[in-house]
């Protein structure tokens, strides 16, 4: 059986609503409804930013996640920052790209 790392990221993370947030912001792209719940959530006392940004980073949707949420005042000032570094690497790297194939 092939282990994955969000298999292993699940069995670590202890807390699964941190993993329902992350499906739920990336879903809010077809959805924009759950971008409400998200919102919601977010606002919780000791939501848990730390482990999002873990998640995310351990599947390489850090990028997506920013794109998703930045403008929507949810992320705090640190963890947009965070976020948005790989956002703007994945950035360079398509940009280069495309210069190349130009």
């Amino acid at each position: 059986m092939r282990t994955t790392v969000a298999s292993k990221v699940q069995r670590t993370t202890p807390n699964r609503v941190v993993y329902e947030f992350l499906r739920l912001c990336l879903r809010s792209r077809l959805d924009p409804g759950c971008l409400e719940l998200v919102r919601a959530q977010s606002a919780q006392p000791g939501f848990d930013w730390g482990g999002v940004c873990e998640l995310a980073e351990a599947e390489s949707t850090a990028g997506m996640l920013y794109h998703t949420l930045r403008g929507q005042e949810i992320l705090p000032a640190a963890v947009a920052e965070r976020l948005r570094r790989p956002y703007a690497g994945n950035t360079l790297r398509n940009t280069i790209s495309h210069q190349k194939l130009a």
